[in-house]
């Protein structure tokens, strides 16, 4: 009798190939629970199955991510309120109700860096601004805030003869008096909610929950060569919000003056791009060393200078001492005159700008032009709204580009128009100081 001892194998193969990647059970750790606002919990999936899991991936999903968020399992607590918690593989899903409630959120914060502003309102006390974060969060080299955790901002005040943070209890109040600091609120700008004033926020992978402090306290005590810091706040919505920070403060000066060392330059005409009837206009970009002037970028600084001359003149910028605009309108744009700095409601930078280690909107002071032959000699003496100096002297040529009637340039022309007609003078100052997050929730 012969026995083919094949067959085996090619049931064992047959029966193989017939599994199929199916869940069968999915079942979570806990079908309810519980959590404040602000903290988080993890929910874990446990599959019953056959074949190939690695096709049979779990999904997460929140009926309100208003109130819940969940990513990976991991939820996050965002308002009051009840949502269900979804997990699917394959076939088949199990639930989790989460129950938000208010409640004491604690933060104990993990790094600190402040700016000291001067007496950037004008009433008499020196303004800081500090971010406690988690050691989640940074910012870049831009000044961009990055990561995701959470942090605090306090608007604060101290003494005038004071450049950093003095012992003592800060209380909340409007008035910005010494010892100090000013309540949250937000602000619509540019199509989006922010937060400004004192604050806490949540950076989320997609959203934001930012709570608004109204009230509250907080101590300053010096900690060897550092502080510890340590309050209870109370946001818009009632939360009590203790936090504690423990370590060194930077304190960055933002009223430092600015002094670049420019070595190249462009000059572009734009001719009448306002519609005037009473100036052309041009813009002067100088930059440092390592700047490509081409696509102005680079590892360097960055000055420009956008400026108004007689209709007669069209290549070249006349000899004499242009001033700063009295103020964003189009009656203004007269000959031998600057354009303060402005940011359009698409992100472009209009008007006069210092860009380099910051971005430094131009809105005060003078340029001085003398032209020998091809050679420029421009003196310069600006300030931002803080009065941050930025001053120095170029010496060197310009390369000259006509934008006035190619049709980028013409794009550019009607685009500046339209933007400075936007501009809005009454922006809120607390804009230049706090790094805007756009809000999901508040």
């Amino acid at each position: 009798m012969k026995i083919n001892l094949l067959l085996p194998f090619l049931i064992l193969l047959s029966f193989t190939a017939c599994t199929k990647d199916e869940v069968s059970k999915i079942t979570l750790n806990n079908s309810e629970v519980s959590l404040k606002i602000g903290a988080t919990d993890t929910i874990v999936a446990k599959l019953s199955y056959t074949g190939d899991i690695s096709k049979l991936p779990v999904t997460w999903t929140s009926s309100s991510t208003d109130i819940v968020q969940v990513n990976k399992g991991i939820i996050t607590a965002i308002n009051e309120g009840t949502a269900t918690i979804t997990a699917r593989a394959g076939e088949k899903l199990a639930t989790c109700q989460v129950t938000v409630t208010k409640g004491d959120i604690n933060l104990v914060f993990a790094q600190a860096i402040a700016s000291f502003w001067g007496d950037y309102f004008g009433v008499g006390t020196n303004n800081l601004s500090l971010y406690l974060m988690d050691n989640t969060l940074g910012f870049d080299t831009n000044g961009d805030l990055q990561g995701t955790g959470n942090y605090l901002y306090i608007d604060l005040n101290v003494a005038l003869g004071d450049s950093t943070l003095k012992e003592g209890t800060y209380s909340i109040t409007n008035k910005r008096t010494v010892n100090t600091f000013y309540p949250g609120d937000t602000i619509h700008y540019q199509g989006s909610i922010y937060a400004t004033g004192t604050h806490v926020m949540n950076i989320g992978t997609t959203t934001n929950k930012a709570y608004i402090i109204k009230d509250g306290y907080y101590t300053v005590t010096k900690n060897g060569n550092g502080f510890k810091i340590e309050g209870e706040l109370i946001s818009s919505t009632e939360n009590v919000i203790e936090f504690s920070y423990s370590g060194l403060i930077q304190v960055k000066n933002q009223t430092a003056s600015i002094s670049p060392a420019l070595t190249k330059g462009d000059l572009y005409y734009w001719g009448d791009v306002y519609n005037t009837s009473k100036s052309n206009n041009f813009s002067v970009f100088l930059g440092s060393q390592n700047v490509n002037m081409d696509s102005l970028s680079g590892n360097g600084e960055i000055l420009v200078l956008e400026l108004n001359t007689p209709l007669t003149v069209t290549n070249y910028i006349p000899d004499g001492t242009y001033d700063m605009m009295a103020d964003l309108k189009t009656e203004y744009l007269l000959a031998n005159t600057l354009v303060p700095g402005y940011t359009s409601s698409t992100g472009s930078k209009w008007g006069c700008w210092y860009l380099g280690n910051t971005s430094e909107a131009l809105q005060t002071g003078h340029a001085t032009f003398v032209k020998s032959g091809d050679k420029y000699t421009i003196n310069y003496l600006l300030y931002n709204d803080i009065k941050t100096k930025v001053s120095g002297t170029f010496s060197g040529t310009l390369r000259y580009f006509d934008y006035s009637k190619s049709s980028a340039g013409v794009a550019v022309a009607k685009n500046k128009k339209k933007q400075l007609l936007k501009a809005a003078s009454s922006k809120a100052k607390d804009i230049h100081r706090v790094k805007l997050i756009p809000l999901s929730h508040y």
